[in-house]
């Protein structure tokens, strides 16, 4: 059967519109408004470029199949699963390709479905679907008065009224027909004797209140916020912008180029030369999530969504192309004068992985692999931080307060005009394998709503396309509780997952990082976190709360 490439209109002009594309003999497909692109969005989208991006197949020496998505120059970027394409990157069945931010978004699937392929969505889907609630019926932007949905459950007070109306009528009920005994007794003449009334129920036990998935959801939804990351890396003494270096091969590809050093250790070929734009910045676009732990605006999220350049980057490009330098630091060249090239294998790919921006490194000359100097160090920041409600189609500048240096928690900070809705977090660290969990938040798989306004500036009517977070609530379960790192004196013992939570909530995924993870009681207990694959399985992991208690109190850190 022949292979086809499935691109179906997730949204855009061609919306819910499908394209089918046999892949006999086919290497790369472009995607843009031009008539000549083999995928063509409509020419209304005009957020997309007209040769904006590029589905790349590859073909290894078994005849597997294997699939990269890459920028072509647009101006207003391509984004994978809502974070921004840095470069070649991998392209799975199920990945969601958005043209520009706001742009038209493709859902991308290949039919039939190779064995060794095993689509992102599919695989999170196979585990346990999400519970979404979204309210179909346009309302407010929620505040802290009016929750982000109307709908209410009938909580512990309600329910403690209803029983006590309930005894008042059997006890107005039972005086009544006491009554009327003592009326036909004294009648009769006769001896009565007063029967004694049936005693009410005892009153329900005392306990913490449990919540539901919907009754989490309304309370606390509002104080759920989408945060935007745009960060970049500069040198630390010249306080220029660092790039990634770009390497034409001879078949006119343009890949990511590494160094392998004297001693074996693979370092990426980083330079502060754009190359007139085929250098890439060395930074990350995306988004993630966020809750207000403070009514003056202070928000707790994951560090790699606020501080990006304090955790290992994860941007590889597995085709990239290793050059390597002899003994003396030179790079080593063929017969022919040529440099050598060699692909990057396994090792130097983890070495790559390892990297944190913020640790420093060499820089290398734009158009040699020879390092201008010793090891120098780099500073990340911010080039834009900001924070949306759910609702509302305002973004609100941030910036960033603290951050942990032993988890992967933040604290940024926006100004308020007013009181914001909060959550509450747990004041104890007692969570257990087995108790049920609620998470919040807005993975970039959750369709967005488009809100479109007429804006009246300096007498001139336009209309203006924005869109509106749709927030998301899944429910799961605490799979294992990791012990953080223990010294016994004689010897220290470290847990291979480390001080996180696991869970058996497999149905978020990119854009839910950093929001509230709920216990019953509806107390934060973690930050989600991230994920990955192990052993063919999803798994997902959380940042104990007291990690963010120790960044809004300081003072209290031991």
């Amino acid at each position: 059967m022949t292979t086809k490439l499935i691109i179906t209109h997730l949204s855009g002009a061609k919306q819910n519109q499908i394209d089918q594309l046999r892949l006999d003999g086919v290497t790369e497909v472009t995607l843009g408004r031009d008539p000549g692109a083999q995928i063509v969005v409509d020419a209304k989208d005009d957020l997309a470029g007209r040769r904006h991006a590029s589905i790349r197949i590859n073909t290894d020496e078994a005849g597997r199949l294997s699939f990269t998505l890459a920028d072509l120059g647009s101006q207003n970027g391509t984004y994978l699963n809502g974070q921004k394409v840095n470069g070649p990157t991998e392209l799975m069945p199920g990945d969601t390709i958005e043209l520009a931010r706001g742009g038209p978004k493709l859902g991308f699937d290949v039919q039939p479905l190779p064995a060794h392929l095993a689509p992102r969505t599919r695989v999170m889907a196979a585990m346990q679907p999400a519970t979404r609630i979204i309210d179909a019926t346009p309302t407010a932007a929620p505040t802290a008065a009016a929750p982000a949905m109307a709908r209410q459950g009938v909580g512990l007070e309600t329910v403690q009224g209803m029983l006590a109306d309930q005894r008042k009528a059997q006890s107005r009920s039972w005086m009544y027909g006491a009554a009327a005994i003592l009326a036909v007794v004294a009648i009769g003449g006769g001896a009565w004797q007063l029967m004694r009334p049936v005693p009410p129920p005892p009153p329900p036990p005392s306990g913490p209140t449990t919540l539901s998935a919907q009754q989490i959801y309304d309370r606390f939804g509002s104080a759920t916020v989408v945060v935007y990351l745009n960060w970049s890396l500069y040198d630390g003494e010249t306080g220029q912008k660092i790039f990634q270096k770009y390497f034409q091969m001879n078949d006119g590809t343009r890949v990511a180029a590494y160094v392998k050093l004297p001693n074996g250790k693979t370092v990426r070929w980083l330079t502060t030369d754009s190359d007139g734009g085929t250098n890439l910045p060395v930074g990350e676009e995306g988004r993630g999530s966020g809750f207000v732990v403070n009514s003056n605006g202070l928000i707790i999220t994951n560090k790699h969504v606020a501080a990006g350049w304090n955790v290992t980057f994860g941007e590889i490009d597995k085709g990239g192309a290793v050059f390597q330098l002899n003994d003396n630091g030179e790079p080593m060249v063929n017969s022919h004068g040529e440099p050598i090239i060699s692909q990057l294998d396994q090792d130097g790919f983890d070495d790559l992985a390892s990297w944190v921006p913020s640790s420093g490194g060499l820089l290398f000359q734009n158009d040699l692999p020879a390092p201008i100097s010793g090891p120098r160090s780099f500073r990340g920041g911010n080039d834009d931080l900001e924070v949306q409600f759910p609702g509302s189609s305002t973004h609100v500048q941030a910036r960033m307060v603290s951050f942990s240096d032993v988890a992967d928690a933040a604290l940024i900070k926006i100004d308020a005009g007013s009181a914001l809705p909060t959550v509450q977090l747990a004041s104890d660290n007692d969570v257990h394998a087995g108790e049920s969990v609620v998470v919040l938040g807005y993975p970039g798989s959750t369709p967005e709503t488009i809100v479109k306004k007429l804006s009246d500036e300096a007498g001139q009517f336009h209309t203006i396309e924005t869109t509106t977070p749709n927030l998301t609530v899944t429910t799961g379960d605490v799979s294992a509780v990791g012990k953080p790192p223990a010294d016994s004196g004689t010897s220290a013992s470290i847990g291979e997952m480390g001080t996180v939570y696991e869970l058996s909530d497999n149905s978020t995924g990119h854009g839910n990082s950093g929001g509230p993870v709920f216990n019953a009681q509806g107390e934060v207990v973690g930050l989600f976190t991230y994920g990955y694959q192990v052993a063919g399985a999803a798994v997902t992991f959380a940042v104990p709360i007291h990690f963010a208690r120790d960044l809004i109190n300081p003072a209290s850190t031991n």
